[in-house]
Parts: C-alpha cells; sequence; structure tokens
C-alpha cells in the first residue's frame, strides 16, 4: 500500500502537465493552490498567511480587471490599499450569487452582459449566429478560450460566470486534490 508521499507525488505527476500553472506564472493564488503538500494538514500560520496573501492579490486583480467590480468598490469606499492586514479582508465588498443570475434572456444582450461580468482582457468572441440563444453565446465563448461555468440551477435560474483556462486549471486542481 502507497504512503501519503508516495501517492501525492503521483497524484503531482500525473495533475502536472494539464493542471498545474507553471511556477514561473504563479501569483500568490497559485501558491495558495500549490503548495500545501496537504491542504487539510498545513499548519495554521502558514494557511492564514497563504490565505491572505491570496484574497488580497485576488481583490487587487479584480479591482483593476473587473470594470463593474471597480464601480462596485468604488462605490463601497474600498481600495486595494486599504487591504493590510487580515482583519482588512471584511472590507473586500462581496458580490451577491443573485446578481450571477440576473442576465438577459436573448442572446446577444446576454453575450454583452457575461463580457461586462468577465475580469480580465476578453479574447475576441465571435457570436457566429444573427440571433442567438443563451446556449450559443456560452458555445462562442466557450469557443473562443473560455469558459462560462454554470450552477444546477436549483433556485430556479442558473448562474453564469465566464473563466479563463488558468482559473480552470486551479479550481480543478483543487477539486482533485481535496
Amino acid at each position: 500500500m502507497k504512503g501519503f508521499d508516495e501517492y501525492m507525488k503521483e497524484f503531482d505527476r500525473i495533475m502536472e502537465k494539464k493542471y498545474v500553472i507553471p511556477k514561473s506564472k504563479w501569483t500568490p493564488q497559485d501558491e495558495a493552490v500549490y503548495l500545501p503538500k496537504d491542504p487539510f494538514r498545513i499548519p495554521l500560520k502558514e494557511a492564514e498567511e497563504l490565505r491572505f496573501k491570496a484574497l488580497k492579490y485576488s481583490f487587487s486583480h479584480h479591482y483593476k480587471n473587473n470594470t463593474f467590480y471597480n464601480k462596485l468598490c468604488k462605490e463601497r469606499g474600498v481600495k486595494p490599499e486599504d487591504i493590510k492586514k487580515p482583519s482588512d479582508l471584511v472590507k473586500i465588498p462581496l458580490v451577491p450569487d443573485k446578481f450571477f443570475k440576473d442576465y438577459p434572456d436573448d442572446g446577444r444582450s446576454f453575450a454583452v452582459w457575461l463580457s461586462n461580468i468577465y475580469t480580465g482582457k476578453l479574447p475576441e468572441i465571435y457570436i457566429k449566429k444573427r440571433n442567438p440563444k443563451t446556449e450559443d453565446v456560452i458555445d462562442d465563448f466557450n469557443t473562443s478560450g473560455l469558459t462560462v461555468t454554470l450552477s444546477s440551477g436549483t433556485s430556479g435560474k442558473h448562474t453564469f460566470i465566464p473563466r479563463d483556462a488558468d482559473t480552470i486549471r486551479r479550481a480543478s486542481y483543487s477539486i482533485a486534490k481535496n
């Protein structure tokens, strides 16, 4: 029977090519995801430090690269420089989940809505149909290199969030490891 260390070496070898972002591109988020050998047995101080750095980086990233979120933060009077210590994390504005369910029904407007909530530089997205349905828009976004993730819709309406490849890689690795 394999021991934990041997199992994790094999896991990392299998996952590395497809799900691990090259170390030269790591952000504090990546350090929080990839560094802990066993995320359930990490010393508390180290876990808190990784969490703080990852959340501070993530807040700054969304603030700088998402027009909607930048506006929300300015309305609430919070900017990245305000987050100096872990107790400041409560200042970070959260976006309610219902926001991601409040999208237009027609395809073209849905495409604009997805574009406006995306964080980062959008790739070129070509909407193929003149009057696309929501599903067509999702396919066209996915073809462009993004992945439109969605919830199961148990509340009666799906939640849609466009993600880039690195975010999908981090999430996939985390789910597999945990």
